[in-house]
């Protein structure tokens, strides 16, 4: 039952485009525990050290800090008959010492279910319901970093009802999905009321085998987006994206798995006055598979996301490529390096002409120092150029941590 949603993904409302620390994600390498009943646990614990440097991502006047973080998370899988059920719970807490108004605590409840009456027919949910923050000095609080004095606290919650008929064996499979997603904020609400909306999706794909490899795609989603509470005086924000891709998806050919889809996006604004966009659109990614314990992804993307401020809308550009190894049974690395374009369309105010290049390398060390530990260092160093000095910034973290899990 590997079948997941292939409909274009429901986005988050707002997407938060710099991630803070994350904890080692390696809690799959954990066996879980079994129960009588079929069902399987797989609970995790991290707890790490670390420093970090411009904690609010400013050009001037940097603030650097020693932070410590705990991350619990838990997977239940039940799979009773031609039904999978799969929940997961995770948290990520964090505390700076020199920086408390940087401190956050983030929590994340997700259902994934799949039932697959047979082999011709799945029906596929999925719930996401998420409590996190946004940075200070990103996005909206970037020239207001002395008025917050706590990170911005967003909850937001997708789901995604997606129904796909043809056996995977078959020639063609094809499939349609809904959905919905909202996001809010949850304190300095007279500032960030303006920031809440929410999304209706609808979507369909068709996949065509020619060979006994690749598969012919085409996929068609509209997306409306609807803000909560447009400012009196300004443009509406609210607007309605149609996305047509058309490309191919391959397995085993050369020892790799991907998709090439290109395509045209349009985004029509409610509003007369905000010029309409069409853009060009990418959805890619390859994943080379050379030997059983090593794993090169190569991933690329271009769409448009919700404007910051009184913005159009934001282009965004992104290259992604990383390289997973286990050097042994219990030593594994992983390092990638991410590059995000970030180009505001059309505006009236100061935002006008920013560009963005933001560039993102890390690496990872992962020591395991028996089945229920695992030692995990990381380096994140992350640069953002900007025809605007007021947004170019670095920002770089170090951490080491264990993770002990069943």
């Amino acid at each position: 039952m590997s079948f997941r949603c292939k409909s274009l993904a429901l986005s988050a409302a707002v997407p938060i485009l710099f991630t803070t620390m994350s904890a080692w994600s390696g809690s799959a390498q954990f066996q879980g525990v079994e129960l009588d009943n079929g069902a399987r646990l797989t609970p995790s614990l991290y707890t790490g050290l670390g420093y970090e440097n411009n904690i609010a991502l400013t050009n001037d006047d940097e603030i650097n800090s020693f932070f410590w973080q705990i991350s619990p998370t838990l997977d239940i899988s039940l799979n009773p008959g031609d039904v999978l059920h799969e929940f997961s719970f995770s948290s990520d807490i964090a505390r700076y010492s020199s920086s408390q108004a940087d401190n956050y605590e983030d929590f994340s409840l997700t259902y994934a279910g799949l039932w697959e009456p047979t082999s011709r027919h799945r029906l596929n949910l999925e719930v996401v319901q998420s409590f996190a923050h946004q940075k200070r000095g990103s996005q909206q609080t970037r020239f207001e970093l002395d008025r917050f004095d706590e990170v911005l606290q967003l909850n937001s919650n997708n789901t995604l009802l997606a129904y796909e008929f043809g056996s995977e064996v078959a020639r063609a499979q094809l499939g349609a999905s809904v959905g919905y997603g909202s996001s809010n904020y949850t304190n300095f609400e007279a500032f960030t009321d303006q920031f809440e909306l929410e999304n209706y999706n609808l979507a369909t794909w068709f996949h065509y085998r020619p060979g006994k490899v690749t598969s012919l795609s085409l996929d068609i989603s509209h997306n409306k987006v609807n803000y909560k509470n447009d400012l009196q005086g300004l443009l509406s924000r609210n607007s309605n994206v149609t996305t047509f891709l058309i490309g191919a998806i391959w397995d085993g050919l050369a020892k790799t798995t991907g998709k090439l889809k290109v395509g045209a996006e349009n985004r029509r604004f409610d509003s007369e006055q905000r010029k309409n966009l069409t853009s060009f659109a990418i959805d890619a990614e390859v994943i080379w598979s050379p030997k059983t314990y090593s794993e090169v992804t190569i991933s690329a993307s271009r769409r448009t996301i919700e404007g910051v401020g009184n913005n159009d809308a934001t282009l965004n550009t992104s290259f992604n490529a990383n390289w997973s190894h286990s050097w042994s049974e219990n030593l594994t690395t992983r390092v990638g390096y991410d590059f995000l374009k970030r180009d505001e369309q059309g505006s009236s105010d100061q935002f006008i002409s920013r560009k963005d290049n933001q560039h993102y390398v890390y690496a990872e060390f992962n020591r395991y120092l028996s089945r229920w530990a695992v030692l995990s260092t990381q380096l994140k160093v992350l640069t953002n150029n900007s025809n605007q000095s007021l947004f170019d910034y670095d920002n770089q973290q170090l951490s080491i941590g264990v993770t002990v899990g069943l």
